[in-house]
């Protein structure tokens, strides 16, 4: 906070690395002002960002064959602020994952594809009289089955199946702490699962 309240002027930049070069990113800045308190300090503790797992196996004979794609990818950050409310110290984390597998069959006539896509995220903060906690889990499954079906007359019928679909569940917790105890607890819960 004291490098960005510093009078100066101060640039932003934000980097996507393997992927496509065009990509739209937001960015939301948050900062505490008080007016009880003369200054909002903060600080990261910890930031892990490792290289993501990437791995492709193929294995083809001529137009027939198989690709299964896999990648994952987790980031980590933590960090406090501290204002007239007290010291609030965050954790958040992202996990991904991604698996596509795709079978071309029938000299190339015959396609399948099963994809899954699941994505965590969470959030816990920690102030001296609260603790929340915030989950949000979703998985986005996609098939598709496509073959183009040679009728013997010079004719072809195409037969496509497509599957898509978005499950997702989110949990949210606070607790009341004081003197040593966990009291005064709400919490939250939804789901969703759509398939089309």
């Amino acid at each position: 906070m004291g490098r960005i309240l510093d009078g100066m002027e101060h640039k932003f930049g934000f980097g996507v690395t393997n992927a496509l070069d065009v990509w739209y990113i937001d960015a939301n800045l948050h900062i505490w002002l008080g007016s009880k308190s003369v200054e909002t300090k903060g600080n990261l503790i910890e930031y892990k960002s490792p290289t993501p797992a990437v791995s492709l196996v193929s294995n083809f004979s001529g137009l027939d064959g198989t690709f299964l794609t896999k990648a994952s990818r987790s980031i980590y950050s933590s960090g406090w602020v501290e204002s007239y409310h007290g010291k609030v110290v965050t954790h958040s984390f992202q996990e991904f994952s991604f698996t596509n597998f795709m079978r071309m069959g029938e000299n190339g006539s015959l396609q399948i594809v099963s994809q899954t896509i699941n994505s965590n995220y969470g959030i816990d903060s920690k102030l001296s009289s609260h603790i929340y906690k915030a989950r949000l889990f979703q998985n986005l499954p996609f098939y598709l089955y496509n073959e183009n079906v040679d009728q013997g007359n010079g004719s072809y019928t195409s037969i496509a199946n497509v599957s898509l679909g978005t499950q997702e569940c989110a949990e949210w917790t606070r607790f009341y702490s004081g003197k040593g105890k966990l009291g005064d607890q709400w919490a939250g819960k939804y789901s969703t699962s759509i398939q089309l």
